[in-house]
């Protein structure tokens, strides 16, 4: 294996060992303060959002183009796809701009792997959103691991133990969608349609996700008669990661999803301009995935906002 990609996952790993330190004393303290978990939750995706985007510009700043021809790089290869992306569309893209930058391939590699992992903190985040609400609601965040569920047989044994613990039944844990940064991105087709179709999906978090199946949850009590079967397909199919089998026991009502989507953007205790500003970045995300009801039904909302 090449240095440069050894440094790539070197960086990647301590990156990922760094997150989950931070992630899990985060918890902890904002669970000694008793914080509502959806709150501890939306601050921690944002705060890594935050610092990925900011180390995008970084990148961006320092080596023109070289985000755009890694990733395109990544996706082109059907094996070795970081080894050949970096090895031979980066170092391309860097030997073009070497004349004109101050810092080295190594420190390219050493921000991209950074990046990369990050996105991968996230992902993995979200795709544990129930999960970690077990163990965040369960005093039992000692248990607290950044791992993929479908990948880590043990963690999801311990999910599963501290979930019966529970709710007293036997629990699904909640399966990752994705099996890894690499495999979810050499299979997104090249189709420019639909790579913006599964980019403008992907900036949906959990929340905007509950408001979307709130629409749904209007139109469904007969406030609306003009939502078609084709948008709550799909709606649903973009909001087919937050199954949890809790939602068929007795005492579903009490769950934080049930009250996210039956109450929408009135979950979030926050003042009016701050909840009208969360529906114009709802908008913004989905105006590209032709769900013409549920926007109309949203600028109601917006209007309407007490």
């Amino acid at each position: 294996m090449s240095n440069y990609v050894k440094i790539y996952f070197q960086h990647f790993s301590k990156e990922i060992i760094s997150n989950e330190a931070f992630l899990k004393d985060y918890f902890l303290n904002q669970s000694s303060l008793s914080v509502r978990y959806n709150n501890v939750f939306n601050d921690l995706n944002r705060q890594i959002l935050d610092r990925k985007g900011l180390l995008e510009k970084q990148i961006e700043n320092n080596y023109p183009g070289c985000i755009g021809v890694f990733e395109a790089g990544r996706k082109k290869y059907s094996k070795d796809e970081v080894q050949n992306a970096i090895l031979i569309d980066l170092k391309s893209q860097f030997d073009n701009l070497k004349n004109c930058l101050t810092l080295t391939f190594e420190e390219l590699i050493k921000k991209i792997a950074i990046r990369d992992a990050d996105y991968e903190t996230m992902l993995i985040l979200n795709q544990n959103y129930n999960n970690y609400e077990s163990l965040y609601e369960g005093d039992k965040l000692d248990y607290f691991k950044l791992l993929r569920i479908d990948e880590n047989p043990n963690f999801a044994a311990i999910i599963e133990k501290v979930q019966n613990e529970r709710y007293g039944v036997k629990s699904i844990v909640q399966k990752a969608s994705d099996s890894s940064l690499e495999e979810a991105n050499s299979k997104i087709p090249t189709s420019n349609s639909v790579l913006r179709l599964r980019s403008d999906i992907k900036q949906l978090d959990f929340s905007d996700k509950c408001i979307l199946l709130h629409c749904c949850y209007l139109s469904l009590n007969k406030l609306r008669d003009d939502f078609k079967l084709t948008e709550f397909i799909r709606i649903v199919s973009i909001c087919d990661d937050i199954y949890d089998d809790k939602y068929f026991l007795n005492n579903a009502q009490n769950l934080t999803t049930y009250k996210k989507i039956s109450q929408g953007i009135d979950y979030s205790k926050v003042s009016i301009p701050k909840k009208r500003e969360r529906i114009d970045n709802l908008i913004s995300k989905i105006e590209n995935l032709s769900l013409d009801s549920t926007i109309n039904i949203l600028k109601h909302l917006r209007v309407n906002l007490k």
